[in-house]
């Protein structure tokens, strides 16, 4: 019983030394890569109002009837359906608390920053650092024309920002192809979402969705270049 005891002791010190070894060697591989890596600050938050349900599906629907996106943000391992999105969060919970009575809640979504790991990625910083720029602006002039048509903006005024919104995500779509796939092939998704938009009669719901696709898109973006 006593050499059993010994052996399955040793065993169990064995893995422990082996996984503190691979802690370790993950540890200073990840000091590496932040060490080398150029940093280009985002510092970026998202404010998604959900609804406070399991039923995601059905709760996007009821979302949508009621003026909302019906977005489903997927985020660490859960799916919400969300009515809206804010950039600040006095603005989410100004709005989490007038709809308190329906059972939302606010989920905070962050980009941080960008890690430059790769000479190409380097040398490609200011442009990648221009899209990133560019999205949020764009983003903000989204919110900003969420707000006006809320608040009796004609649907004339909708339509001339959304045309210019639409050329610019149209030129960055193009200019970004081959330097930034992923972010050209999302300006293409708001070019198409935007001129769909513009042929009907605007509903600030769509305008919620394209917004909720645009930040969520930012965080995603910012992913591909973690550590």
């Amino acid at each position: 019983m006593s050499a059993v005891f010994f052996l399955k002791k040793s065993i169990y010190s064995l893995i422990i030394n082996v996984l503190m070894l691979t802690f370790t060697i993950g540890n200073i591989a990840y000091a590496y890569v932040v060490n080398h890596a150029s940093i280009l600050p985002l510092n970026k938050r998202f404010y998604f109002l959900v609804a406070d349900s399991t039923h995601v599906e059905t709760s996007a629907h009821f979302a949508v009837l009621s003026g909302g996106a019906g977005y489903l943000l997927e985020y660490n391992d859960n799916c919400y359906a969300t009515i809206s999105v804010y950039l600040t969060k006095m603005e989410g919970e100004k709005a989490a608390k007038s709809l308190k009575s329906q059972g939302t809640k606010l989920v905070e979504v962050s980009a941080e920053a960008v890690y430059l790991k790769t000479k190409k990625e380097k040398s490609a910083a200011k442009y990648l650092q221009g899209a990133f720029d560019c999205l949020y602006a764009c983003i903000k002039i989204l919110n900003g024309e969420i707000v006006r048509l809320d608040n009796g903006a004609t649907q004339e005024s909708g339509e001339r920002i959304l045309r210019e919104l639409e050329k610019q995500f149209s030129y960055l779509q193009e200019e970004y192809k081959k330097i930034f796939p992923l972010f050209s092939r999302l300006c293409d998704t708001a070019v198409k979402s935007l001129e769909i938009m513009r042929s009907d009669i605007i509903y600030v719901r769509d305008l919620r969705y394209l917004q909720c696709e645009l930040c969520n898109g930012y965080r995603k973006l910012s992913q591909e270049f973690c550590v």
